[in-house]
């Protein structure tokens, strides 16, 4: 994100993580396996890319204070559990409102090779919250990148100390556990 620009890794997860929720349709390992994998890379991205793009617009464009950062910090995690829960009361009602429908049922409609509605349902929401997310950013934010520290240790040195040190390793561990 750093090198190639945080709005476009923002704007990669919102695609890879439309693949993935596309993916749900399909009665396919090699369908369902893109779909993991592109869903991990997407995880990966959200976890990263939009807090430091935050971080960067509100230094360098808005100029903030570090307590007016603290406060959007907080209630953005906030809001973000809220809109968890609301997320999966919706997708539990948009489950139970449609059954689950498989397309060879319907002659028309396929060989049984992909789903229909019913457990598929949250998922093609997402999809769409996650175009219209796009277009927000494609048109509302502005590109931001890294910077390059040049006094900072070299890759090698840097490697070395995150090879060797056990609170880095320990705080990896604890994080992959509970994500």
């Amino acid at each position: 994100a750093d090198k190639y620009g945080r709005r476009f890794a923002a704007e990669c997860y919102c695609g890879l993580y439309v693949i993935s929720c596309l993916s749900k349709h399909f009665n396919s390992y090699q369908a369902l396996l893109l779909g993991r994998l592109s869903g991990g890379v997407a995880t990966s991205l959200l976890f990263s890319v939009f807090e430091s793009w935050a971080v960067s617009e509100l230094n360098k464009r808005w100029k903030v204070s570090t307590v007016v950062q603290e406060h959007f910090f907080s209630t953005m995690w906030f809001v973000n559990f809220i809109v968890a829960i609301a997320a999966g009361l919706f997708s539990q009602a948009l489950v139970s409102a449609a059954p689950e429908y498989w397309p060879n049922q319907h002659p028309t409609l396929g060989d049984g090779k992909w789903y229909l509605l019913g457990k598929t349902l949250p998922f093609d929401a997402a999809a769409m919250g996650l175009v219209v997310g796009w277009g927000i950013i494609w048109t509302q934010w502005k590109e931001n990148f890294g910077t390059v520290d040049t006094g900072s240790e070299s890759d090698a040195a840097s490697r070395r100390e995150w090879l060797t040190s056990w609170p880095l390793w320990a705080c990896g561990i604890i994080v992959a556990c509970f994500e």
